[in-house]
């Protein structure tokens, strides 16, 4: 009798939160973001379904990331927002987004990038009303 021989690649499709997936044919893994960094979607900044090896979002200036998917601001009452963002190459990954400063602050946003965003205390006899 004849056997018909066929291989199955399995690939890894998701992790935990705060873990890229990785399922490449040579690795198939979750990766657990450092300090400094966070991941809110496990397949942040894949190309379609395959995920390669890559670095969590970077902590943004106005944030605390004590790794996985930890975030806190830096500024009590400063307001953040999740949203989708896309960066060169159409990769896209979801990020914290500043929209607000508490009073006596300066809201610091640059469209373009997400890593920026802070609020600043002002200057000694200035002020900030919204």
């Amino acid at each position: 009798s004849s056997f018909s021989r066929s291989v199955v690649q399995a690939s890894l499709v998701g992790c935990p939160k705060g873990f890229l997936v990785v399922n490449t044919t040579e690795d198939q893994t979750c990766l657990y973001c450092p300090p400094t960094s966070y991941s809110l979607d496990p397949q942040d900044l894949c190309t379609g379904s395959q995920c390669r090896q890559r670095e969590c979002t970077p902590c943004p200036q106005g944030g605390s990331c004590e790794g996985g998917s930890h975030f806190r601001s830096k500024v009590e009452g400063a307001t953040w927002v999740v949203e989708r963002f896309t960066y060169q190459a159409q990769r896209q990954a979801l990020v914290y987004r500043l929209r607000g400063c508490p009073p006596g602050h300066i809201l610091v946003h640059d469209p373009t990038n997400p890593n920026a965003d802070q609020c600043v205390e002002c200057v000694f006899r200035t002020y900030m009303l919204e």
